[in-house]
């Protein structure tokens, strides 16, 4: 799977995507003999049972490596990822005649909470790292984890052992369940916004595949919403679900593919990190946008890599623990990102600089924390700049 590299591919892409599924939908709904059933509990329960626990598990992995590569957008993905798993973990196990015997409405309430609670993680996911949320959980980022895994094991727990539990929250019956999808829809698409906005700038495929990802959930939410049990209809929206999940975990992979986490690269480095050890040590992302930076700024060519490693070994001198290491080696990594947005004919004039061109230079770094506050850098990376007035 390759993620679209511009955005002009990834609008492409999704529409062409989502005008299949609908005409798919508009069929399957329409054609003659729309409403027969498709009766598969087998299936249901053995298949898409073990397949959402491998995907759960895979989601508390990537959340783990999120952890540990100090990267609070990777670290939300994988909880809304979680979330949407565990959850539908219920759906699934709650197939009639296996561990429970009636339907009950444990199998649309879960589902619903599983859309909804992942919408809610990824719109979370778009806040800014200096946004006081963000810090919290940057701050108690394994309690948080291990907390999340521990509540979705309960409930799972709880739901399968007191199914009858679930006629007490009828978010699947109408007219609250479409009020829940217009929330759940709304979030989805308001983070694809947002995270469209960040692709546009630096080109990430864990954004493009966020955009994706939300916009084909969406469409989940609404197929969900619209079908009866066990029609073709009500299958697609599984086929739909599976697809947008393993979309989002795709992103994390290509993002951080072939890389090692700043953690191994650190733990590896006999004494202080070479330059080529800390290149190493991020995703190759982040290597493509310090690359555009210093071939838009020639004459700071390796500067990056020149103050992260200098950087660390200042802090190294000091005592300081691993995290703040990680964190001072990773901010000096990306402190001149943004030169990208400065004009070249400023940024390289081979003469000297006059005074509206100095103001407009000098920018630079406060573009720059606003660029890297939303693509999943934590706060003690990101030292906000203060502008100084004489």
């Amino acid at each position: 799977m390759m993620m679209p590299r511009s955005p002009r591919s990834l609008v492409i892409t999704m529409s062409i995507t989502i005008v299949v599924l609908l005409l798919g939908y508009a069929y399957l709904i329409t054609f003659p003999g729309h409403s027969a059933m498709w009766e598969l509990p087998r299936f249901h329960f053995y298949v898409i049972s073990p397949t959402l626990l491998a995907l759960a598990v895979s989601a508390i992995a990537v959340g783990w490596t999120g952890i540990r590569l100090r990267d609070m957008s990777a670290l939300m993905l994988a909880l809304a990822i979680l979330s949407l798993n565990g959850f539908f973990l219920i759906h699934a196990l709650s197939t009639p005649g296996f561990i429970i015997a009636d339907q009950h409405h444990l199998a649309g309430v879960s589902s619903q909470v599983a859309m909804t609670t992942c919408a809610v993680w990824i719109y979370l996911s778009t806040l800014p790292s200096d946004h006081s949320f963000i810090r919290r959980v940057s701050k108690h980022r394994r309690s948080i984890v291990v907390g999340w895994v521990t509540i979705i094991v309960l409930m799972n727990i709880a739901a399968l052992m007191y199914p009858s539990i679930s006629n007490f929250i009828p978010i699947d019956l109408a007219p609250l369940n479409y009020l829940m999808a217009l929330l759940t829809v709304f979030l989805y698409l308001w983070a694809a916004k947002r995270y469209f906005q960040q692709f546009r700038l630096v080109k990430f495929p864990l954004h493009a595949a966020i955009v994706f990802g939300s916009f084909m959930l969406s469409v989940t939410e609404c197929f969900m919403v619209t079908t009866m049990m066990w029609t073709l209809a009500w299958w697609l929206y599984h086929v739909v679900l599976a697809v947008s999940a393993l979309m989002l975990l795709f992103g994390i992979i290509a993002q951080y593919r072939s890389n090692l986490s700043v953690t191994q690269t650190f733990h590896q480095a006999n004494g202080y990190p070479s330059s080529e050890q800390l290149r190493i040590s991020i995703s190759s992302s982040m290597q493509n946008l310090i690359v555009a930076t210093e071939t838009k700024d020639e004459y700071t060519a390796g500067h990056n890599y020149r103050v992260a490693m200098y950087g660390f070994q200042l802090a190294q001198a000091m005592n300081l623990d691993s995290e703040l290491l990680r964190a001072l080696a990773r901010g000096g990594l990306i402190h001149d990102v943004g030169k990208i947005q400065i004009p070249s004919e400023i940024l390289n004039k081979p003469g000297r600089l006059d005074t509206d061109e100095r103001i407009v230079i000098e920018q630079h770094p406060l573009i720059g924390y606003e660029m890297c506050k939303y693509i999943g850098f934590m706060t003690e990376e990101l030292i906000r700049p203060v502008t100084i007035t004489v």
